[in-house]
């Protein structure tokens, strides 16, 4: 048995790329929020807030590089999702 081959165009994966950049993105913002919202973190949770800054600059620095008005795109995203 062979394995399974898809071609997909370029414009496809860029659209691909950009969903999971912005999905990715607000999930490490709500994540943030709600370890925010803690009286106290437990040590681990300290170090995933940690983490979650490190990774949220990350996607800020690779979206404003990779896709277009990434920063309109964050706000408008997150208005579709609080719908």
């Amino acid at each position: 048995m062979t394995g399974l081959k898809v071609n997909v165009d370029w414009d496809t994966i860029d659209e691909i790329f950009e969903a999971n950049l912005l999905h990715m993105y607000t999930s490490l913002l709500q994540e943030k929020a709600r370890y925010k919202a803690k009286k106290k973190l437990k040590s681990w949770e300290a170090e995933d807030l940690e983490q979650f800054e490190r990774v949220t600059s990350a996607i800020e620095t690779l979206g404003a590089y990779a896709v277009y008005e990434f920063d309109k795109k964050v706000k408008k995203y997150v208005k579709q999702q609080l719908r």
